[in-house]
């Protein structure tokens, strides 16, 4: 058994501004100075831009869609617009549209699958497929300053990694051991001190070269360094340039690589921090099928988003039939699902939940 190294772990901590007792918060990491700054430039890389939203609500006329009208417009106070519709929108309205909130009814001449085709289509030819978060091609002084490694050290294994510059590429690579009950590598950037802000894309995308392992990647909307992430898998091929997209609906809620089944799905609306992992389990205890310990290595040009991000709409499904529900989910796009509203209160907190993720 190889000796555990206590001072590679106190390291991680302190780069994450970790303090054993006190806690991981956000305050904490904030007073150490250990927050990574947002990685796009602004507007994306704010939650709250104060920025006009416009909402299409699709509807047939209905005192629900009259209360869910006035409730968007008491939520946005002056800073966006409400636009009611009963057919279908247009191609300009539908690009010009932030929110697009579906009351379906049994006299609705639309469907939801025409709908989510409109988005699709709308996301593949608006010329603006992807954003990148980070560009390891053509980076700046800050990124060695935003990715760590956190290693099977913080449960007392001895595998260790890095994430280092090479040309045109950061190159995470290292040793991954199984001793000690360990069989896990990882390097994350800190807290993003500003979460940003993915809004309507699809899911994640990364240019990568790989050695034939499958990894994961793992995106946290929680401010704490030890508190839920989502995870999803990807396959590389040894030797070759791939370009990987994950949507978001692919993601697991986990915590410490055991999957939370009710815990809420992934938006990306909030992103706090990234991480790749290559670890021997896939989830709840299973192994990871395409893992070797011993020495790996997987470059990375780009890490980012894809799906015309902040172009097209985010669809809000409000009732519908359970058939519509599994459709929408399939589907592939920026999507929410509410009950119909049984009052105004119920009404207003849709309104604030939507454009809050917006």
């Amino acid at each position: 058994m190889t000796a555990w190294n206590f001072q590679r772990f106190f390291k991680t901590l302190c780069y994450f501004g970790i303090v054993p007792i006190i806690g991981d918060a956000g305050w904490m990491q904030q007073l150490m100075g250990t927050q990574a700054k947002p990685p796009v430039p602004s507007p994306m890389n704010t939650v709250n831009a104060s920025t006009s939203v416009a909402v299409a609500l699709l509807s047939h006329p209905s005192p629900v869609r009259d209360s869910l009208k006035l409730a968007f417009e008491t939520a946005l106070a002056g800073k966006g617009s409400v636009e009611v519709l009963e057919r279908s929108p247009d191609d300009s309205t539908l690009s010009n549209t932030s929110v697009l909130a579906c009351c379906p009814s049994s006299e609705d001449s639309w469907t939801l699958e025409s709908l989510v085709d409109q988005v699709s289509r709308a996301k593949s030819s608006d010329g603006t497929d992807s954003v990148v978060l980070f560009d390891f091609r053509n980076p700046d002084g800050d990124m060695a300053e935003t990715w760590g490694a956190v290693d099977d050290v913080v449960m007392g294994g001895v595998s260790a990694s890095g994430l280092r510059l090479i040309p045109g590429a950061a190159l995470f690579s290292g040793q991954v051991s199984t001793e000690n009950n360990g069989g896990f590598v990882s390097v994350r950037t800190r807290s993003i001190e500003e979460p940003v802000a993915l809004r309507s894309c699809d899911g994640i995308e990364m240019r990568v070269q790989g050695d034939g392992q499958r990894y994961k990647v793992i995106v946290r909307d929680d401010v704490r360094w030890d508190g839920v992430g989502y995870a999803a898998s990807f396959d590389t091929v040894a030797e070759q340039w791939v370009t990987v997209r994950v949507p978001f609906s692919d993601f697991r809620a986990v915590f410490r690589a055991r999957t939370l089944e009710d815990h809420p799905p992934l938006l990306g609306d909030s992103v706090r921090s990234l991480q790749l992992m290559l670890s021997k389990f896939e989830y709840n205890g299973e192994l990871n099928p395409n893992f070797s310990p011993g020495t790996f290595s997987l470059k990375i040009e780009t890490l980012g988003a894809y799906g015309g991000c902040g172009k097209s709409p985010k669809v809000a499904l409000i009732g519908g039939t359970q058939e519509q529900r599994d459709y929408l989910q399939a589907s592939g796009v920026g999507h929410l699902i509410f009950e119909v509203p049984d009052n105004v209160q119920d009404g207003e907190a849709i309104a604030q939940a939507l454009l809050s993720n917006n």
